[in-house]
């Protein structure tokens, strides 16, 4: 073992030459390599010089036919209507460019329409939540972290306390706060922040002193993910302000004496039942928190072997060689070469971060089996199955709650049993030996599109929003408004009622001309003829006088006569019909000549509030495009079995810019939309915005899979997806008659394939091994990280590394210094 020792002492020597951090540049792209969409750009306008001629400008290439032709996604999808005002038509491009690195590459591609499945109130109401339910509680509860840093930073220059939070508050200082002048973290926090002074306190300041106040709540909404896990994580480390450290507390301390403490402070707590309730509520939650990461270190005590075999069978570089290998590297200019000596410089940096956090495993287990705990060893009680622990088992973790500090119960989420450890046994010496001057310093605001929080630029989409959006498509083909239907139902109506009229004097006409023949034929044919017959038996009645002919004679001048009675009341009745007739024909005739002109007003009324109607149809009043679209799901996950947001900034698709300038002029009806695209080509019922994602656990979209087809959704030959809805797989038709003004039935799909074999490797990728060694975990990852924030871009991998790398050898050499005077002094 002694000659491990040497070893290990050896190795952690040259990891203290610590690497000059350098910021990557893009590498140039290789031929060889897989091509994938990096940016994605539209252009439009009404002819294809217009829509292609910036995009080729700024070098995007612009998506092509079979027959290599631009694709006009936007193609027939304007109106030929004459009553649209302005452009009816225009031609959209869609233009991208390539990068064969995966990391830089775009991931997804999805549209969203104006009066779509999304909610910016309800986005805002999230972050408010956000706030409110999850980062202010935090606050309050970090506060006791914070105080302890300062305390312990305001002791004697001599005392551990004050070198470890120094040492800390040098590391803090690496990360900087764009919003006070760029002041360096470790000396704001050093103050009150602007929450624990309160509104009134704050704004009293003058602006310069404001500066010297860090807004941690703002620190916490939008500061990098590993930035704000690093200042989490180094003020907790920094805690603990007691003469004594919580190990030293922990050995004095043992469940017995806890009992003892809470009956000497309440006498009437005078049972066993009554004693562990009170035990249960000052110790239960910390002790929780504590099971909750014994899996993680029970599995690095499992690894011990491993760790001793993989350290003693590893060389790793000499800092200083590739401290000089990347002097010699000229970012401006990279070549292929460059490019290999950055990718062998990073693959042996991360070798050497993960040897020194071996080292700092192996170094703890090794104290904790010298350490004496109860009949055994510290490492005895550590590899105790966790289940060990269960129920009335978890008291036996009650006396480390109870040793350790507010400050650290405060910040226990970012302590692992390792941190915890290397912490207590650390002495000042470690905290001098590594000089951290040539870090170079990073923003905690470094790679975090703060515009996600402005007002008004973020909108959420899910499920429910997206399915209520959609039963109102339907709704998009023009109607007559209410009002309309009631106008064109008056002239319906008053035209029915002047065709009546006519009708009704046309029949009134014709019977009164009835009448009048049948008073002319009663007039010059039967009442002439009636009155001849009768003259005629007259003239002949004497012949018949005294026979029996007479009765007959008479009956037959009776009935001629009864005839011309008949007839010529006849023509009075006829003449009487007929002047009512003629009144009635007069009336019909007015009624008809008002009917026309009320109907020809009313028509003319309905057919201007109809055009008006349709003009205001063709006249859409845009709404802004959200600069963000993000995936509710996105953002939620659980933390220790609590629901919480997490400001992932990678699952937040961002809204793809196109050619239209900028015009704050409220005539123009697109001022609102700004730079932002419209795949209608702002001549559509609602504007069709493209939205990008890069995300980090996505895979990359192949450049050379995009496809078009038109006038056909199916997927072509071994496609899965294409520019969809949000929340769908399925390629969207582009030229929806929903939100196009479609004159023929012909629809737009644009297809992609994703680089499915790039998932892993993303996840596994520089960031992630960051991520791991800056919480230092690499076994118990799963016990910390930040409560609000996922991996997001690293600060700078290089300066990342080396933050773990300074961590885990300043408490692995102090460790080892410890085990080795134990050893000889034994």
């Amino acid at each position: 073992m002694k000659k491990l020792f040497m070893t290990l002492t050896a190795l952690l020597l040259c990891i203290s030459l610590l690497i000059m951090p350098v910021q990557v540049a893009a590498a140039p792209q290789d031929e060889n390599k897989t091509v994938y969409i990096s940016e994605v750009k539209v252009g439009m306008g009404e002819t294809s010089e217009e829509a292609s001629k910036e995009l080729l400008a700024e070098g995007y290439t612009i998506l092509k036919e079979s027959d290599g032709s631009y694709v006009d996604v936007n193609y027939e999808a304007g109106t030929k209507s004459g009553l649209k005002s302005g452009v009816t038509q225009r031609i959209v491009y869609i233009g991208y460019k390539t990068t064969t690195n995966p990391k830089e590459a775009i991931t997804d591609l999805a549209v969203m329409n104006m009066n779509g499945g999304y909610s910016i109130q309800d986005y805002k109401t999230l972050m408010a939540n956000h706030l409110e339910g999850e980062i202010k509680p935090f606050v309050n509860r970090f506060i006791a972290a914070l105080k302890e840093y300062r305390e312990n930073y305001n002791k004697p220059a001599d005392s551990l306390a004050h070198i470890r939070a120094d040492y800390y508050r040098q590391m803090l200082n690496k990360l900087t706060d764009d919003d006070t002048g760029g002041k360096p973290l470790g000396d704001l926090l050093l103050n009150e922040t602007k929450y624990e002074m309160g509104d009134n306190k704050y704004n009293a300041l003058s602006n310069a002193e404001k500066k010297n106040h860090a807004d941690i709540l703002t620190l916490l909404m939008q500061g990098n993910a590993k930035a704000i896990l690093l200042i989490e994580t180094l003020v907790t480390k920094a805690t603990d302000s007691a003469d004594d450290s919580w190990f030293d507390r922990f050995l004095k301390t043992d469940l017995d004496g806890l009992k003892a403490e809470i009956k000497n402070a309440d006498p009437s707590l005078t049972t066993e039942a009554d004693i562990n309730a009170e035990l249960d509520k000052r110790y239960n939650d910390t002790a929780s928190q504590l099971l909750y990461k014994w899996d993680g270190f029970y599995d690095m005590i499992a690894s011990y072997d491993d760790n001793v075999n993989a350290v003693v069978n590893t060389e790793i570089a000499d800092p200083e060689e590739l401290k000089n290998d990347m002097e010699n590297v000229d970012i401006d200019n990279l070549t292929m070469e460059d490019v290999d000596t950055i990718g062998d410089a990073m693959d042996k940096e991360n070798e050497i971060v993960n040897t020194a956090a071996m080292m700092q495993e192996i170094a703890v287990v090794d104290f904790l089996s010298s350490a004496e705990y109860d009949d055994g060893s510290l490492l005895e009680f550590f590899e105790r199955e966790k289940s060990d622990f269960y129920g009335e088992g978890i008291r036996e973790l009650y006396p480390i709650a109870a040793s350790l500090s507010k400050g650290q119960i405060a910040g226990l989420d970012f302590l692992s049993f390792k941190d915890l450890f290397s912490l207590a046994i650390t002495e000042a010496e470690g905290y001098r030996s590594l000089d951290i001057s040539d870090m170079t310093p990073a923003s905690v605001f470094q790679d975090v599109d703060r515009a996600i929080y402005k007002p008004g630029g973020v909108a959420l989409t899910n499920a429910a929003l997206r399915q209520q959006a959609s039963a109102n498509d339907d709704d998009s083909e023009f109607m007559l408004s209410p009002l309309g239907f009631v106008y064109w139902g008056l002239t319906a109506v008053s035209l029915a009622a002047t065709i009546t009229s006519v009708v009704l004097y046309n029949v009134f006409e014709a019977k009164a001309i009835a009448l009048q023949a049948a008073n002319l034929t009663l007039e010059a044919e039967t009442i002439p003829a009636a009155l001849s017959s009768l003259n005629e038996t007259y003239s002949t009645l004497s012949a018949f006088f005294g026979t029996e002919a007479e009765g007959e004679a008479m009956k037959v001048i009776n009935s001629l006569v009864k005839k011309v009675t008949d007839s010529g009341n006849e023509m009075i009745d006829n003449m009487a019909k007929i002047e009512t007739l003629s009144a009635k024909s007069s009336m019909a005739v007015g009624f008809s000549i008002a009917f026309t002109i009320v109907t020809v007003v009313i028509a003319l009324y309905s057919i201007y509030t109809t055009i008006d109607e349709m003009i205001d149809y063709y006249k859409v009043d845009f709404t802004p495009i959200p600069r963000y679209i993000v995936e509710e799901t996105d953002i939620s996950r659980e933390v220790n079995g609590v629901k919480t947001v997490i400001n992932n900034q990678t699952a937040y698709y961002k809204v793809v810019q196109c050619n239209r300038k900028q015009k704050i002029d409220h005539k123009d009806p697109y001022w609102v939309l700004g730079t932002a695209n419209d795949l209608n080509g702002d001549v559509g019922k609602q504007w069709l915005a493209l939205y990008s994602v890069k995300y980090e656990y996505g895979s990359p979209i192949l450049a050379d899979s995009l496809m078009v087809q038109k006038g056909k959704s199916d997927l072509p030959k071994g496609y899965e997806t294409g520019i969809h809805r949000f929340g769908e797989g399925a390629a969207f038709n582009l030229t929806s008659k929903y939100y196009c003004y479609n004159d023929t039935p012909k629809g737009t799909y644009v297809f992609f394939k994703n680089d499915e074999k790039t998932v892993e490797a993303l996840t596994m990728s520089t960031d992630t091994t960051i991520y791991k060694t800056v919480s230092n975990s690499k076994s118990e990852e799963n016990t910390t990280g930040s409560m609000f924030s996922t991996g997001t871009v690293a600060i700078s991998a290089v300066s990342g590394l080396l933050i773990g790398a300074a961590l885990a050898t300043i408490i692995t050499v102090m460790i080892m210094k410890r085990k080795r005077k134990e050893s000889a002094d034994e």
